[in-house]
Formats: structure tokens, sequence, C-alpha cells
């Protein structure tokens, strides 16, 4: 739910500068064997690194038995959140939200359905699992990831001295808990206490998303969609041109 640390980063290398640096993603060569052979032991050393920053199982250990509480209490923090707030957020008018009490997602979702928390929680508690495999089973590949992103980002006698440091008692120490000290209560309670803060910037965020975007064209219809643009939406929708509505 705020797996932060799993953002995915797209590094594009270009320049001939920056094809120096290290073999590239998607496995071409340099050109010169000199510079092959140093891009290859370079990202060696950063595969040493990343291993003892991602060890095996740290995202297992990370959100098995602690990602639970949190989403837990987000949720709850979630629920408490006057309805309006979110109204806002959505982009309802200010006039509309306004009008509206300052009733709770809680009470007013537990209107329509009286099993709405117990709901929730099965969906939390099911999804938690399923997450935490799936994380498990991706961590290889965010690994040799972390890897390649060490190996562009320091030269040579930079990855050699992380590497030393990480060899001693205080920079394996170091290593090992780099990822698991967003854990630890101190900072849960920091990043949980940042959800009430957001829920009341959003509104003013969204009307400037608003008014920054009233140059644009407004979003076509489905009855102002032409007949070619109908059955081109129908095609990568998977469903007849007489079913869009």
């Amino acid at each position: 739910m705020r797996l932060i640390w799993m953002g995915a980063l797209a590094l594009s290398i270009s320049s001939p500068v920056a094809a120096q640096t290290v073999v590239s993603a998607q496995g071409a060569p340099a050109q010169d064997p000199k510079v092959a052979a140093a891009n290859s032991a370079r990202l060696a050393v950063a595969q040493r690194i990343a291993g003892k920053l991602l060890p095996d199982g740290v995202y297992r250990k990370m959100m098995d038995g602690t990602l639970d509480q949190m989403i837990e209490a987000t949720t709850k923090q979630f629920l408490d959140i006057p309805a309006r707030d979110i109204a806002g957020i959505a982009g309802l008018g200010r006039d509309q939200v306004s009008t509206m009490s300052a009733a709770s997602i809680r009470e007013i979702a537990s209107i329509m359905d009286p099993a709405f928390e117990e709901r929730i929680g099965l969906i939390n508690k099911t999804m938690l699992p399923a997450m935490i495999d799936l994380v498990s089973k991706m961590e290889p590949q965010i690994r040799e990831g972390l890897a390649e992103a060490y190996a562009t980002r320091f030269d040579a006698a930079q990855l050699t001295e992380l590497d030393a440091f990480f060899a001693t008692p205080t920079g394996g120490r170091y290593a090992s808990e780099s990822m698991l000290v967003y854990t630890d209560p101190a900072m849960l309670s920091r990043m949980q206490a940042m959800m009430p803060e957001m829920m009341k910037a959003m509104p003013d965020i969204m009307e400037k998303i608003v008014k920054a975007s009233e140059a644009l064209p407004k979003p076509k219809t489905i009855k102002q969609l032409s007949q070619a643009e109908r059955q081109r939406l129908a095609d990568l929708l998977g469903v007849s041109p007489t079913k869009l509505k």
C-alpha cells in the first residue's frame, strides 16, 4: 500500500560519455574491449554491493509482520477522514463540498455496507500474502537493477571503497539494516502521520492541476468519436463498437 521503496527507475544512457560507464541493461557491449572489461569488473563489484544492501529475503522480512500493521493503521486513518475531503480530491467544487457534513468515510460507507470494515480487513489479509510472494519473486531482478544503478552512478574507485566498507562489521551492519530501518516504529509513525496532511493538501493540489490543464482540449465523449475511432477503441477493448457508451 505504501511500498515507496519499490519505485521503478528507468535509466536512459545516450551521450558518448555515459556510454563509457557500464554495459547497458539491454546487454549491448562497449566497442572497446578494454572498456568492456572495465565495465564488467565494475558491475561485478556493484553486484556484491547490491547483494549486501538487498540480501535474499529482505522484502519478506520487511513486509511480513510489519506491513500488515502499517496497512491496518493507515486504513483506520483513511476511514476517519471526512468524506468531504475525499470529494474535494475527486474534483467536486468548493461550493458543493461546503454543503457536506463532517461525516467520516466510515460513517457513510457503513450505511451502504454494514460489513464494510470487515470487508476491508479481509481484502487486506488476502492481498498481503500475495504481495509478499510477488515481491519476493521479483527480488533477484530488483537486486540486479540496483547493481546496474550503482555501476552507473559510481566510478570504479568509489565502488571499491563502498565494497570495502560493507566488508567491515559496521559497514555490514549498515548494509543489512539499510532497508529494514524503514520498518522501524520511528519511521512508520512519521509515515502514517503524513496521510492526514496529504489529504488536507490534495484539494488545493487538484485545483492547481485543473487550472494548469485549462488550456488543453477536453477529452472526447464516445458520441464525439468518429466511426474509425470508435472501431479502433472497440478493437483495443475487445468489444463491439455498439457496446461503447
